[in-house]
């Protein structure tokens, strides 16, 4: 039986709450169309989520491929 753990549980609601404030449909088209990835980047980048796969000993957040496919 498959569960998320509850680290897993709360970085999932992070997401989600940041998603649903910051990257409304409208936005997230505005970037698609843009053809341009730098604004999406930059939201990435000020999550923290950039560094969710890294190793923690290279100033990452040391999580797996569970954590970034979350």
């Amino acid at each position: 039986r498959f569960a998320f753990t509850e680290e897993q549980d709360m970085l999932r609601d992070m997401v989600r709450s940041a998603l649903e404030s910051e990257a409304s449909l409208p936005k997230v088209r505005r970037w698609a169309e843009a053809q341009d990835s730098a604004e999406f980047d930059r939201f990435v980048a000020s999550q923290g989520w950039a560094g969710l796969g890294w190793p923690e000993a290279l100033g990452g957040q040391g999580g797996g491929l569970l954590e970034q496919a979350v």
